[in-house]
């Protein structure tokens, strides 16, 4: 078993990781692995994707040792596992970030995040706890905001732990007591609502940057949108536009991990836009872009899918050949402008709404509790090979 404490960095600013022999070498000794690794004779040589989704059993594992969950961080669902080891691993780095934003025995912190097997809720409680913080964890749902701000309140909690757009949501109601840290997960956070949320909750954001299947740092202070990352855990790489892997510059992000039994990431995407940037003396940093998993948030927690989208717009009679969504994020809710062009009978725009509303539960619901209006427009369109599909979201892009 990896030690898991929090050890004495090696970082020496030279290009790599000093483990990058020892992970390649220990992957092509693991049966699941060895045939796609036996190309690889040198760290530049490894293949681009990443090692899961794989039937085969985990190596001198105990079964009951295993969980599962399905992850559509790279936009496609997959079915991925974990053990109890990378559980460890996973708490203990998050309280690592946790530490470098702040947090500690003298807080306590309510979680309003989705919670999981795997994903940010689950694991940041358990993080924090290590850190000898105590725990609210709360709900996301938009009706209950108000209900969970006044318990925040009540309680005397001093630490609120959710995302951008849920902080953004609590803005409607007055504001949850005196605030010591209050940390955004997972989303982009644009200057504007950064200042919006200082004003309304007392106290400066800071972000930790966290997907479901890595967590890669802490924001660095005073450099919003700028994280540090451990390389003693992660190697981080781009995919440039060229397609060139690169250690500095802008592209696709690639993560390797150092451990990571039952689910190994080798140059595994995460389909983030980051910079990585020239190292500082206190490690490395990387400049976070954008997220393209996904086609666009909604204040209440939704997240809008492009599977959902195309699946909507073929579903539309008539033929839809582009397709614009305009989101526009406001303290009262959000707005949605549905711009379409196509050819042949095309429906009424207050169709097109109400068939946007029931393309799912969580869209009905936002809709339905005041917090998502819809317009839509459409006009012809000449025929196209392939449907054109635009996303305009505004204030912050998710």
């Amino acid at each position: 078993m990896p030690d898991t404490r929090r050890t004495e960095k090696l970082y020496s600013g030279t290009p790599g990781p000093y483990w990058q022999d020892e992970l390649l070498a220990r992957l092509r000794c693991d049966p699941r692995f060895a045939q796609p690794l036996q190309a690889a004779t040198t760290w530049a040589a490894i293949p681009l994707g990443r090692l899961v989704e794989n039937d085969r059993p985990f190596p001198n594992s105990n079964p009951s040792s295993l969980c599962y969950f399905t992850s559509s961080s790279t936009g496609a669902p997959k079915r991925v596992a974990f053990s109890s080891r990378d559980w460890q691993q996973t708490i203990v780095h998050r309280a690592d970030c946790l530490a470098e934003l702040g947090l500690g025995k003298d807080h306590l912190a309510t979680v309003a995040l989705p919670f999981g097997p795997w994903f940010s809720g689950d694991n940041l409680c358990e993080s924090l706890l290590q850190l000898g913080a105590r725990v609210l964890p709360a709900s996301l749902y938009g009706p209950h905001l108000p209900g969970m701000a006044c318990l925040m309140a009540n309680v005397g909690a001093n630490a609120l732990i959710t995302t951008p757009s849920i902080a953004h949501s609590m803005t409607r109601f007055p504001a949850p007591g005196l605030l010591d840290k209050l940390i955004l997960v997972g989303e982009a956070a644009s200057p504007s609502i950064r200042g919006r949320l200082t004003n309304h909750f007392g106290v400066v954001p800071q972000c930790l940057y966290a997907a479901s299947e890595a967590v890669l740092g802490a924001e660095v202070q005073d450099q919003p949108g700028v994280f540090h990352w451990d390389p003693e855990r992660l190697y981080l790489e781009v995919l440039t536009p060229q397609g060139s892997i690169v250690e500095k510059g802008i592209g696709e992000l690639l993560v390797t991990r150092r451990y990571g039994d039952a689910m190994p990431l080798l140059r595994y995407p995460l389909n983030d836009r980051v910079e990585l940037l020239p190292d500082a003396k206190d490690g490395p940093l990387f400049r976070y872009l954008g997220r393209s998993g996904h086609a666009f948030g909604l204040a209440t927690g939704v997240k809008v899918r492009r599977a959902q989208l195309e699946r909507f717009l073929d579903e539309i009679p008539g033929l839809i050949h582009a397709a614009h969504f305009i989101v526009e994020h406001t303290p009262e809710s959000d707005r949605l402008q549905i711009i379409l062009g196509g050819s042949g009978p095309l429906p009424e725009p207050a169709d097109v709404c109400n068939r946007f509303i029931n393309s799912s539960l969580d869209v009905a619901d936002a809709h339905r509790c005041g917090f998502l209006t819809i317009a839509a427009k459409l006009h012809d369109a000449p025929v196209r090979a392939k449907r054109q599909l635009r996303i305009t979201e505004a204030p912050w892009n998710l």
